[in-house]
C-alpha cells in the first residue's frame, strides 16, 4: 500500500491543473482558513513551496498502456489525410525534436478520430497551437481575447479555434496537457457541440497517450486508478447513467472539487469504452448519432448509450465497474510491454 502521506500528496497533485503540477507549487491559507495550492501565491500571504515533496510522490504514478491503435501509414490505396498543424511561438523557443514530436502526435490523434468516429480526411481547418514564453503575455492574451475561459496552463478556445499554452519544458506530463487541448480542437471539427462527458473524457484519454513505433499507446494515471477503485470500494461511484444525465451547464456550475472529480470519471468512462470492444462500438454509434440528431434533442445521452449497448445501460455500467476494478494499482508502476 502507498503510505497515507504520499496518497494525500497524489490527491493534491490530481486536484491541481496539470501545468501547475509541472512547475513550482505553493501552499497557503487564506483569511477564512481555507488551504490553497497554486503556482502564484497572493502577494503578502505566507506560503510554503511544496514542489519537491510533490515530485517525490509523483514518481509513484505510472504511465500504463491500455490499447494500441495503428498510426497513419499512407499507402497507394488509402485516402491521404490533410491536416496542417500550425505552431506559433510567442517569445518562446521550441526544439526541432519537440516540434516534430508535437506534429506527429497531433496528426496521430486526428487519425484516430478519422478511424474511430468518421471525421473527414480533409480537415476543415488547421490545428493552431500558440505557445507563450512569458506568463504575463500569456495571461494578457487571454484577458484581451476573453471568451469565458482564462487559465494558468492551457486551453482550447472554440471561438478563436486555437490551443494556447504557457511554454514549458515539454515532458510527458506537459505534452499530455497539450494533447488534451488538441483533442478538444479536433472533436470540435466534427461536432460543434459535444456533451462534456465525451469531450473531456476523450481529451483526458488522449492526454495519457503517446505515439510509439507507429502506434498510439493509450495509458492512464495510477493516482486516478487509486481514487476510482477507492470510490468503488466505498460505494460512492454513482451509476454511469446518472453521470451522463448531468448536462454541460450543470457540469460547469458544479463546485470546483466536484468538477475535478467529473474529469476523472469522464476519463474512466471514455478510456473504458475505447478499451472494450462492445462499449467502443456503442461509443461510435452514440457519437455518430449526434451528426443526425443534436445532443439537446431526444433521446437523452443516457438513452442513446442504453439503446446502442447490446444488453442495456445496467450491463454497460457493470462492465465499466469491472474494468475499473481490474486496473493495476499505482504501486505496479512499470510500463507493460
Amino acid at each position: 500500500m502507498i503510505p497515507k502521506s504520499i496518497s494525500l500528496l497524489l490527491l493534491l497533485l490530481l486536484l491541481l491543473p496539470p501545468f501547475v503540477a509541472a512547475s513550482e507549487i505553493y501552499k497557503w491559507i487564506d483569511d477564512s482558513g481555507v488551504t490553497h495550492f497554486g503556482a502564484k501565491p497572493p502577494a503578502g500571504k505566507s506560503s510554503v513551496e511544496i514542489s519537491e515533496q510533490l515530485n517525490k510522490s509523483s514518481n509513484v504514478v505510472g504511465f500504463r498502456k491500455l490499447k494500441e491503435i495503428e498510426f497513419y501509414r499512407p499507402s497507394a490505396n488509402e485516402i491521404p489525410v490533410s491536416l496542417d498543424v500550425d505552431i506559433e511561438l510567442v517569445d518562446y523557443e521550441l526544439s526541432e525534436e519537440s516540434h516534430k514530436l508535437i506534429q506527429r502526435q497531433v496528426k496521430a490523434i486526428y487519425r484516430a478520430y478519422i478511424e474511430w468516429f468518421g471525421w473527414s480526411h480533409q480537415a476543415s481547418r488547421p490545428i493552431v497551437i500558440k505557445i507563450f514564453g512569458d506568463y504575463d503575455a500569456f495571461e494578457q492574451y487571454q484577458v484581451e481575447n476573453a471568451d469565458g475561459h482564462v487559465t494558468s496552463r492551457s486551453h482550447y478556445s472554440p471561438r478563436r479555434k486555437e490551443v494556447i499554452m504557457k511554454g514549458t519544458e515539454f515532458t510527458d506530463a506537459t505534452l499530455g496537457v497539450l494533447f488534451h487541448e488538441v483533442s478538444h480542437a479536433i472533436i470540435h471539427m466534427g461536432l460543434r457541440h459535444t456533451p462534456t462527458w465525451i469531450n473531456e473524457g476523450m481529451a483526458e484519454t488522449f492526454e495519457y497517450s503517446r505515439v510509439r513505433k507507429g502506434k498510439i499507446l493509450l495509458g492512464y494515471s495510477g493516482a486516478w486508478v487509486e481514487i476510482m477503485q477507492h470510490k468503488l470500494r466505498e460505494g460512492s461511484l454513482r451509476p454511469m447513467a446518472e453521470y451522463l444525465a448531468i448536462t454541460n451547464r450543470e457540469w460547469r456550475a458544479s463546485p470546483a472539487v466536484v468538477e475535478r472529480s467529473y474529469y476523472m470519471i469522464a476519463w474512466s468512462m471514455m478510456s473504458f469504452m475505447v478499451a472494450d470492444d462492445d462499449a467502443f462500438k456503442t461509443l461510435q454509434a452514440v457519437i455518430n448519432s449526434a451528426k443526425l440528431t443534436p445532443w439537446w434533442k431526444p433521446p437523452s445521452l443516457p438513452e442513446r448509450f442504453a439503446q446502442n449497448y447490446p444488453k442495456g445501460m445496467k450491463k454497460l455500467d457493470a462492465r465499466w465497474r469491472e474494468w475499473i476494478r481490474k486496473l493495476p494499482r499505482a504501486k505496479k508502476s512499470k510500463r507493460r510491454r
